[in-house]
């Protein structure tokens, strides 16, 4: 992600999207409204991801279900044991999929 000079979020696209299998969990059934001073009231929509591995670091950004999410904080790895070994990334939503932006080979489901 980068940032206009008004500091708007700005996607950047690198490479071609990487298809990760994983569980998508919202941190909370409801959306909390936060009010900034500047940008007026902006939704705050929180969505915890599972896997096994990830292939991208705290500058990741997530596409599903036609919504563009940000990493929030470093992805965080579980190694308790091989077996349940897993990490969990906090993705913040910062928008709809602009598919002309975002061309994907892979098709969402």
């Amino acid at each position: 992600m980068g940032r206009t000079p008004d500091g708007l979020r700005l996607p950047i696209a690198i490479g071609d999207p990487i298809r990760v299998r994983c569980k998508v969990e919202p941190v909370r059934d409801w959306s909390s409204a936060e009010e900034e001073y500047f940008a007026g009231i902006q939704m705050k929509d929180l969505r915890v991801i599972y896997c096994r591995r990830w292939p991208a670091d705290l500058n990741g950004y997530v596409l599903w279900e036609g919504d563009i999410y940000e990493t929030v904080g470093q992805p965080q790895l579980y190694s308790a044991s091989k077996k349940t070994s897993h990490m969990r990334i906090t993705a913040q939503w910062i928008g709809k999929r602009d598919n002309e932006m975002w061309p994907s080979p892979i098709p969402e489901e």
